[in-house]
């Protein structure tokens, strides 16, 4: 065999640019198709750029296909230099990140190291939005607590009837007998989910361990409002299976 021949053999045996652009392309296809498929989208995108997983997966899915049939028909193969590995290792090393990232912890330690200040949420700063409509729900009451304005706009007011799904806490400050219902809300991602939190007084002489953090339950009752806010006096406390997608938005 002619030396030219086996130096072409051992170029069509290597790991040239081409095969590491498709290898590239694959690895973020596949994660795109893992957040996609897993509903681990929450962690990385907001509502609004969900549509990013799927499309992701897709192109360059596609794209990796195309690249790496391109290679195997390409007679031109460049071997791939320390500089390309150490660039494709740039492009790759968010994928490392995001696979690092621990799954957020929804529950009553995030929820006060989200809210330092105690009962209601963290956000006390933020400026109430514009009143919704649909069923009340945590923010709003949180929101009228803190705004007659938005209150009234609403509709929410003493003796108003709810029904709330969430999990218990305990935050500092909180009377002795009550605990609160707390959910995570959503702007962007969940990273910066924030805790909003409703103070319930269950009826009648309370156990402590009857209401244990991190217990999700469904809660009907009435407002009541105090100096802290609205507060929730309970008709119905029955417990509630963690939803699938544990933030609201």
């Amino acid at each position: 065999m002619r030396p030219g021949a086996v130096r072409a053999s051992s170029h069509r045996h290597g790991f040239d640019k081409h095969s590491a652009r498709a290898g590239a392309l694959g690895l973020w296809s596949l994660v795109f198709a893992w957040l996609w498929l897993s509903g681990e989208m929450t962690r990385y995108l907001g509502p609004r750029t969900f549509w990013v997983a799927p499309f992701g997966a897709v192109a360059l899915g596609g794209a990796a296909a195309v690249t790496a049939a391109g290679a195997r028909r390409s007679s031109d193969r460049d071997e791939l230099s320390a500089g390309d590995g150490a660039r494709f290792g740039v492009l790759l090393l968010p994928l490392v990140a995001m696979l690092a990232v621990p799954g957020a912890q929804l529950g009553s330690q995030a929820a006060a190291n989200k809210a330092p200040s105690g009962i209601l949420v963290g956000a006390a700063a933020a400026a109430p939005g514009a009143p919704g409509s649909g069923p009340i729900g945590f923010r709003d009451i949180y929101y009228a607590g803190q705004s007659e304005r938005y209150a009234l706009e609403r509709g929410l007011s003493d003796g108003m009837g709810v029904n709330l799904t969430g999990f218990i806490t305990h935050p500092p400050g909180i009377p002795e007998g009550f605990f609160a219902l707390t959910r995570f809300y959503v702007s962007c991602c969940a990273a910066d989910a924030i805790p909003y939190s409703v103070v319930v007084r269950p009826p009648g002489p309370v156990v402590p361990s009857a209401y244990p953090d991190d217990r999700w339950l469904e809660i009907g009752g009435q407002l009541g409002q105090s100096d802290a806010g609205f507060m929730l006096f309970p008709h119905s406390i029955k417990p509630a299976k963690a939803p699938d997608d544990p933030y609201l938005y």
